[in-house]
């Protein structure tokens, strides 16, 4: 085991991709090694997921808007609420914009400090997906990765390697000018 450091939105990027690795067939050492380098990976994850979860009250907040876009919201003939390119939802009536104003205004008002506390979670959240973490990788030597191997899946890889096994040279071929090009 060996730590690296790496900025918190690519290790969740990273974790992803090992998540989506797992349909894939390795050898059982490899298999091993992205196994364990993903349970260590994981309580990190696990805690930055819990931290930008919203609070209860905020739900119950966004429960109460959904409810008056529902109610004052234009909806086509399913009944779906109609939104516009825009991401917003549209009204049919200008009286019913206006009775949506003053009831969102009102809600907004009753929960100012929740949502000034989610904007703030929201802001340290961005925050925190820049910093640095160290985390644990179950190393391996470079010849435990498989010739054919896809990009996003080499990048796991690359933390895990054990630096001193790569010898970039070995795997430089000589074409017939004499000149290094990298060989397969």
């Amino acid at each position: 085991m060996a730590t690296v450091k790496v900025i918190r939105s690519e290790l969740i990027r990273l974790f992803d991709v090992l998540e989506r690795s797992r349909s894939k067939t390795f050898n059982r050492k490899l298999a091993y090694a992205l196994s364990r380098t993903k349970q260590f990976w994981s309580s990190e994850i696990t805690a930055f997921s819990k931290f930008q979860q919203p609070s209860d009250e905020f739900v119950e907040y966004e429960k109460k808007r959904m409810e008056l876009l529902e109610k004052y919201g234009k909806k086509d003939k399913e009944g779906n609420l109609v939104v516009v390119q825009n991401g917003r939802v549209s009204f049919g009536a200008t009286r019913d914009k206006e009775m949506f104003d003053v009831a969102m205004n009102l809600l907004e008002e009753e929960y100012k400090d929740c949502i000034d506390n989610r904007n703030g979670q929201i802001k340290e959240v961005s925050e925190m997906l820049m910093d640095e973490v160290e985390v644990a990788v179950y190393q391996i030597p470079f010849e435990m990765i498989p010739e054919e191997v896809d990009f996003e899946l080499m990048e796991v890889l690359t933390l895990m390697i054990k630096e001193e096994d790569v010898v970039i040279g070995d795997m430089i071929d000589k074409n017939e000018s004499g000149k290094g090009v990298l060989s397969n």
